[in-house]
């Protein structure tokens, strides 16, 4: 806040420098030209969005010029630019500055939402010190852009043309899927690249240090994002537990191009020692917020930790902040890069040759540049979900003092995913959802968060009722039951047409074409990454959904779900307010203590209260992992170590 009169100066340093290198016409054609591609090669949009998208433009343009208008840049004319120009002056120039300094200086009121504020001239003296702004020598116009693309051309079919993604290389270092597009037919392609290490998620010190490398590594790339993304190719890296993801979409006329940049930049990078500070600072300051985040979201990130076999916590994330350094981090990329294996996917427009050619840059570059050693198969295995025995109910508390209101997340564990599993639990999920909002939300005003749904984990699901509301988790835990109670008359009194209308809708969300390349791409890298290759999961489960009867999810819910079943599975996360008026405060609490809070009609029994997450999870078993659908060779076979 010390400097926002030298800033101020340094836009009007650009707007000078802007006039002496007048208009460019090279600028105006590249716009041009972007606004053209974007508008020959729009994506499909769902018909509400884009009647309000256009709707704008009404007021703007002509009746038969509304759909293009906004995508129209033919004419010159660097009169109207000099023009405009000529009006950005600091006497013209108004500013808004909200800060909380200026708290005690503001004396007037907003009258709708009453907002203080202050209006003050600008001294003389200041527009002087921006009207003598002068020049910044290290400000200049952009660079030409070089990923425009030039050739929209699409890819003649392959005579061998496959439904799904297919193998097309698998060496001991990398897999390759590919999947030529011949549905959309754009000149867009998408490519995902899964770097798995297993340096990346070893303990919280290594997690942080590949954090901290792909947030630096993103900052560090950013001279090429801004052009990338006018050009319409998007880029992103994330880490996750099992290493890094990458992932480029768009036109791929010149994807190569950017796919190059990313690789040399990934295997030459220089660590900026003023933005290591700056990233790892904001980090920890991420951290120490997540205790600010909603209850619910804390429900939820405690039944990954509790269920998850490998999962480090925040709190010892944060207290391995202590050992990042720069010298550490600049001796641990050049160790997660070099112990990997990747599997990758191209789909879109492209043969194999170019999805090959694409690749290879990719391992050519790691390779030419790092000693590489691939992975064996047993470091290549996914994490495993913690199973539950039959019959349990436990319950994990912990204490919120930011928020009032607290949350109860219940997960009733299911199973391994299975095709009979999946469209049962999806069906009836489906059955309950609106119900669940109607009684928990609507009639008994819970909370204002009431959600049901489906928990899928490493190949384990269940369902999970979530409720953040003021009164004491306790409390909901009982009423959530009693709804989950009501259920089993609600379903075996519903009419047979009613219950054919959820098959029927549940069987058409499942089988609806996608209506972007990237929501297909997405559909087929998830059962990748998953490691389970069901990519005709739809058509089989739907398939199967279509034989099923009510009775099947009577059955169901008798087996899984009823209070009494011998094979219910039950674990709750309560985040209990410890803030002042919140649920978990003495007077709160005596107030959710009353007997009436507490119904007993058919409860189930008293929970086993988890006070060691360690000795929870080491007293329990692991679900196996869910095999593959199809017939393939496991990840690492290939590797002669």
């Amino acid at each position: 806040m010390n400097h926002i009169d030298d800033i101020v100066k340094i836009i009007f340093q650009y707007l000078n420098m802007l006039k002496k290198e007048g208009p460019q016409k090279w600028i105006q054609d590249e716009n041009r030209d972007i606004y053209k591609m974007v508008f020959r090669f729009k994506d499909k949009e769902t018909p509400r969005s884009y009647i309000s998208g256009i709707v704008h433009y009404l007021k703007d343009y002509p009746m038969e010029h509304v759909l293009c208008a906004n995508y129209v840049l033919d004419e010159w004319r660097p009169e109207l630019i000099e023009e405009m120009w000529n009006k950005f002056v600091p006497q013209k120039m108004r500013m808004s500055v909200i800060a909380k300094k200026y708290e005690d200086e503001l004396d007037q009121v907003e009258p709708w939402y009453k907002t203080k504020y202050a209006k003050k001239p600008i001294p003389e003296e200041t527009i002087k010190f921006w009207e003598e702004a002068g020049l910044c020598p290290e400000l200049k116009l952009p660079e030409k852009n070089e990923f425009i693309p030039t050739d929209f051309k699409l890819y003649t079919l392959d005579e061998d043309v496959t439904e799904f993604p297919a193998i097309v290389e698998d060496t001991a270092l990398m897999r390759v899927w590919f999947k030529q597009d011949d549905q959309f037919l754009l000149p867009k392609a998408n490519l995902f690249f899964d770097f798995v290490s297993p340096l990346a998620y070893l303990d919280p010190l290594n997690c942080n240090l590949t954090h901290m490398f792909v947030q630096l590594f993103k900052d560090a790339l950013n001279e090429y994002s801004y052009a990338a993304d006018l050009a319409g190719l998007k880029w992103e890296l994330v880490n996750t537990k099992y290493g890094l993801i990458l992932g480029i979409g768009g036109y791929s006329n010149k994807q190569h191009i950017l796919l190059q940049k990313i690789m040399d930049k990934l295997t030459n990078f220089k660590i900026d020692p003023r933005r290591f500070h700056m990233v790892k600072d904001n980090y920890i300051r991420n951290l120490k917020n997540f205790n600010a985040e909603q209850p619910y979201q804390h429900a939820v990130y405690y039944l990954t930790v509790l269920l998850t076999e490998l999962s480090w916590t925040k709190q010892e994330l944060l207290a391995a902040t202590e050992l990042i350094t720069i010298d550490r981090l600049e001796a641990f990329i050049p160790q997660v890069l070099s112990k990997m294996h990747i599997e990758c996917m191209v789909h879109g427009n492209a043969n194999k040759e170019k999805a090959l050619e694409l690749v290879h840059i990719v391992e050519d570059t790691l390779t030419s540049s790092l000693s590489m050693s691939p992975l064996l198969p047993r470091q290549l295995l996914l994490n495993r979900e913690l199973k539950l025995e039959d019959g349990c109910h436990y319950s994990y508390q912990v204490e919120n003092s930011v928020h009032k209101s607290s949350c109860i997340e219940m997960y009733y564990q299911c199973g391994l995913q299975s095709k009979e599993d999946n469209i049962k639990l999806e069906l009836f999920a489906q059955i309950i959802q609106e119900p669940c909002f109607n009684i928990l939300r609507t009639k008994e005003q819970l909370g204002y968060i009431v959600f049901s749904g489906i928990r899928r984990s490493n190949g384990v699901q269940g369902l999970r009722i979530i409720v953040q509301s003021d009164r004491h988790p306790n409390y909901l835990d009982t009423r959530i039951e009693e709804f989950l109670e009501s259920m089993l008359a609600y379903i075996t009194e519903m009419s047979e047409e009613e219950f054919l209308r959820h098959r029927e809708a549940l069987a058409r969300h499942r089988l609806e074409k996608p209506k972007q390349l990237a929501t297909l791409t997405n559909r087929f890298w998830s059962e990748i990454t998953s490691q389970q290759y069901h990519f005709d999961r739809a058509n089989v489960e739907v398939a199967y959904l279509k034989t099923l009867t009510k009775n099947d999810i009577i059955k169901f819910y008798k087996d899984v779900l009823e209070h009494n079943a011998a094979s219910r599975k039950k674990l709750s996360v309560q985040v209990i307010s410890t803030a002042e008026g919140g649920a978990g405060s003495q007077k709160e609490k005596e107030k959710e203590d009353t007997p009436e809070c507490h119904p007993e009609k058919n409860g189930p029994r008293t929970p086993d209260v988890i006070s060691d997450v360690t000795v929870f999870k080491s007293s329990h078993e692991m679900y196996p992992l869910v095999q593959p659908y199809i017939n393939i060779t496991r990840k690492g076979n290939r590797c002669k170590l």
